[in-house]
């Protein structure tokens, strides 16, 4: 063989190594995006003179930094498809979908995020939630075929399903924990922090009801001073998206936050940063 047919052969080999590679690995996302879809890092460059804050590798982070965003800016949808009344709220849409009931509200969509990537991530028993009675809904019960029942004001398991830890189950799971859970129960699930150690991943969140709370998806620094990105759904359940910032742009500065985070649809107190357990 030739130099010039061996250089041939090993630049096919290396081609077919990368590509196999590739095709071992698990998808990003549970969910199919679109085809063209980009990246939320790569729809948003930090502010002039800001670094983002490194992620670590397949960390929960990294994972909403890299959230796949629909093309453009097209509007919000509610569940039954229908354009959200205010369309002004958002800079970009997440390209996700979402439950065709009215179910895929403001704490909904951060519990949605969560079981997304511990179910990537092969974690299924971390996935859980508390109802707003105080009852623990955990996904492990749910796939080994129990259900839960509704008896007064508490939850009880029976088994009467196959066992099913497939994504359509913990699609189906979600419903249920979206009907009997939202920002009250929320606060059992997640726990306070400081303002000042702002990761991505964290949120705020104002427990009632009517309560609201949104994400962190970013984060950037630049001498001691914080920028980062907020995503949220709302009322009625709308697919997931990025906020503008009422002050211009998209990104939050730490600076500029007194005693209250002003968002497009809800202003919350600056010290209502709470976070979940690690994973």
């Amino acid at each position: 063989m030739n130099t010039t047919a061996a250089d041939t052969m090993r630049t096919f080999l290396l081609i077919l190594s990368f590509a196999t590679a590739l095709s071992a690995e698990p998808a990003q996302y549970s969910w199919m995006p679109g085809a063209s879809s980009e990246p939320l890092e790569t729809r948003f460059a930090p502010p002039g003179g800001f670094r983002r804050v490194p992620a670590e590798q397949g960390s929960f982070a990294e994972w909403l930094r890299r959230l796949p965003l629909k093309r453009g800016r097209p509007e919000v949808l509610l569940y039954n498809g229908q354009p959200k009344r205010n369309q002004t709220a958002h800079a970009a849409v997440v390209d996700m979908p979402i439950s065709k009931k009215d179910l895929h509200q403001c704490a909904d969509a951060l519990m949605h995020l969560r079981a997304e990537y511990l179910f990537h991530r092969g974690n299924k028993e971390q996935i859980v939630f508390h109802s707003t009675s105080g009852d623990l809904l955990p996904f492990s019960k749910w796939q080994s075929g129990q259900r839960p029942q509704v008896q007064g004001n508490r939850i009880r398991w029976t088994q009467s399903r196959p066992a099913d830890g497939s994504y359509q189950s913990l699609s189906r799971y979600l419903e249920f924990v979206y009907t009997y859970s939202g920002t009250i129960s929320l606060v059992s699930d997640t726990k306070k922090v400081s303002f000042g150690e702002l990761r991505i991943g964290d949120l705020f969140l104002q427990s009632g009801s009517p309560g609201h709370a949104v994400i962190v998806v970013d984060k950037a620094e630049k001498s001691g001073t914080t920028a980062f990105l907020l995503a949220q759904s709302y009322m009625p359940a709308q697919e997931l998206h990025v906020l503008r910032n009422p002050q211009g742009g998209e990104w939050y500065h730490s600076d500029r936050i007194d005693r209250e985070l002003v968002t497009p649809e809800w202003t919350f107190a600056r010290d209502s940063l709470r976070r979940f357990p690690p994973y």
